[in-house]
């Protein structure tokens, strides 16, 4: 948090998983089309942040009726409500998802693998375990914190592209009964007749 602000939103990626398709929006994008130097992105971060929240908004205010699935974007800090109050800051007027249209997906893995299923940090515990989910540019949150410090808003950008890969394969592979995890069958299916 800088200067006791709400962080910045710099990047945002939406997958389509019926199609695959990756729609995304990040303030370095912003930045080249209105032509704005990166070593000037700093003094427009507020106008080129807004404006990307602009294209955001725009694009899912005919589609917030369809299910979101994300992964802890659950608080102030990271979040929709975060994506939300910081348009409210630049002075927009967000789309806002009821929350019964949000699923998240490492609450899901809980729930379908017990609390114990992976180690902490459990995104990155899990592509540990499943080494075949292509995970080349992936950041961590403090990786991503030090790459904006340092303004490679691509290398950014491109953690966030990653990141939504990753939540694709995770979500077939559970699908499809393939994500490897620490879990035990007992702790899956249960040590009922029916579970076995």
């Amino acid at each position: 948090i800088e200067n006791d602000r709400t962080p910045r939103i710099t990047s945002i990626a939406i997958m389509d998983l019926q199609s695959g398709q990756v729609t995304s929006f990040s303030i370095h994008k912003v930045a080249e089309k209105n032509k704005v130097n990166f070593e000037s992105i700093e003094g427009s971060y507020d106008k080129l942040e807004k404006q990307m929240l602009d294209d955001y908004f725009e694009f899912i205010s005919p589609s917030s009726n369809r299910l979101w699935l994300h992964w802890n974007m659950r608080d102030m800090q990271f979040g929709f409500k975060a994506i939300e109050h910081r348009y409210e800051v630049l002075g927009g007027e967000p789309v806002h998802f009821p929350d019964e249209r949000k699923i998240d997906i490492a609450d899901l893995m809980t729930r379908l693998y017990g609390k114990d299923y992976a180690g902490h940090p459990r995104l990155v515990s899990l592509m540990k375990m499943n080494p075949t989910i292509a995970n080349a540019g992936f950041l961590t949150g403090k990786e991503e914190a030090e790459a904006f410090e340092n303004k490679e808003f691509a290398k950014l950008h491109y953690s966030t592209l990653r990141k939504v890969q990753v939540f694709a394969d995770i979500l077939n592979r559970a699908i499809n009964s393939e994500l490897k995890t620490k879990s035990s069958v007992f702790v899956i299916y249960g040590a009922t007749p029916q579970g076995v």
